[in-house]
């Protein structure tokens, strides 16, 4: 090859290493952060698709115990005082979960049902997994777990006072029966075939909503939607704009006052004629 005169220049150029320059950089790296900002929901929405259906499971499991139960109580459905091992009081019942005891009162079962269920689908020194909502559990810790495992039962699900109480309580015509509901007049065990409308009559239902995007209480406004399991055996996650209202009725709690009765109003909890009646028009 011929070497190159004083005046002539190489048309050949060898390889140009070029960086990025920081415009195109702050693209890249704006172009990813919108993919991300894109991908994230619809993964977080999964995830908690996903934990809804785990819920559903364990209510599944839940009405799989309560059927159990009947079974044994002569058809009715799970209540507190049919345990005659935890009763020691005309209102109030020996709720042990091996390292906690708390006294109820009757219809406080709507959120203390755990011991109607000891030995059908949990036993004591079960993980809260096994009876409880699984974010829940997951959330409140082993801590808890040791301390008070109830505690995860009770935050995760209700279960209706339509199940534990006589019909004639929940009439909407007479609301002052609710007032006094301590009266004995209006306690009796509820059947099973006392519900008659089972596909659409809630036996256990979520205390919030741990699925949404934001958790909600029931009684939230802006409460949308909440896991809920019924008397015929199915689960299922409802809109709440379907569910007939609850009806308010008044409890005193023995450790909250006895001064100071509690009016509950929850979703799922007695509506009109209680087991007669239904949670969910449909």
């Amino acid at each position: 090859m011929a070497a190159l005169g004083p005046h002539e220049t190489s048309t050949r150029s060898g390889p140009i290493h070029r960086g990025f320059t920081l415009v195109e950089l702050l693209v890249c790296i704006s172009v990813i952060a919108v993919l991300i900002a894109l991908t994230l929901p619809a993964l977080g929405d999964a995830r908690r698709s996903a934990q809804s259906t785990s819920c559903l499971s364990t209510l599944s499991g839940l009405l799989k115990g309560a059927s159990l139960f009947a079974g044994d109580y002569k058809g009715n459905c799970p209540n507190v005082f049919l345990r005659k091992e935890m009763v020691f009081g005309e209102n109030l019942a020996n709720f042990s979960t091996a390292t906690t005891t708390t006294g109820l009162a009757y219809l406080g079962q709507f959120s203390a049902w755990q011991g109607a269920l000891i030995g059908y689908i949990w036993e004591e020194g079960d993980p809260m997994a096994a009876w409880a909502c699984p974010t829940v559990a997951r959330a409140m810790g082993d801590l808890t777990q040791a301390h008070n495992p109830a505690a995860a039962g009770m935050f995760s699900y209700l279960y209706s006072t339509a199940l534990i109480t006589d019909a004639r309580l929940w009439d909407p015509a007479a609301p002052e029966r609710r007032l006094r509901s301590e009266d004995r007049e209006f306690r009796r065990f509820v059947g099973m075939s006392d519900v008659l409308h089972p596909t659409r009559k809630a036996m256990f239902a979520e205390v919030a909503d741990h699925h949404g995007r934001e958790p909600r209480l029931l009684t939230d406004a802006a409460c949308a939607r909440a896991n809920a399991a019924f008397v015929d055996g199915h689960a299922e996650r409802l809109l709440l704009a379907g569910v007939e209202p609850s009806l308010e009725y008044s409890f005193n709690l023995a450790w909250h006052s006895p001064m100071r009765p509690t009016t509950t109003a929850v979703p799922f909890n007695a509506p009109a004629w209680g087991c007669r009646g239904v949670d969910v028009n449909r």
